[in-house]
């Protein structure tokens, strides 16, 4: 039907054990349902970064930044970035989980393009939305 999900991903803290939405149960969804537009919270998992990394860099899904800076470490955040592709990141589709300035000025300071920038700002967005932004 061409509608974008958004979905938390990875460890809950408001919910006890547990763990709903591991990078395995992905893999699972994507198989059987094959969603077009499946955005995953939280860099693809919340604290299940490496498996993230392993289960589910190149496959056909969104991650979001939203609630991973400061508990992802900045030399993962780079290796799914170079993994997955920072064409398939967003920033902050599930927000408010902290201080948004804050969160740019941590992808900011990245090494980073600036065009791998934008794409996790805004284009990438656009792109899923199939409309600017701005």
């Amino acid at each position: 039907l061409g509608l974008i999900i958004v979905t938390h991903a990875g460890i809950d803290i408001g919910l006890p054990h547990p763990v709903r939405c591991r990078p395995a149960a992905v893999k699972k969804v994507l198989a059987a349902v094959q969603p077009k537009k499946l955005v995953l919270a939280h860099g693809g998992g919340w604290k299940l970064w490496d498996e993230v990394l392993s289960e589910l860099c190149s496959e056909d899904v969104y991650f979001d930044t939203a609630f991973c800076f400061p508990y992802m470490e900045q030399e993962m955040f780079l290796d799914i970035c170079k993994a997955h592709g920072t064409e398939k990141i967003l920033f902050a589709t599930d927000c408010p989980w902290g201080d948004p300035a804050a969160y740019c000025q941590t992808l900011q300071s990245m090494p980073l393009t600036e065009a791998q920038k934008d794409q996790i700002f805004y284009q990438n967005a656009e792109k899923l939305l199939g409309a600017p932004v701005n």
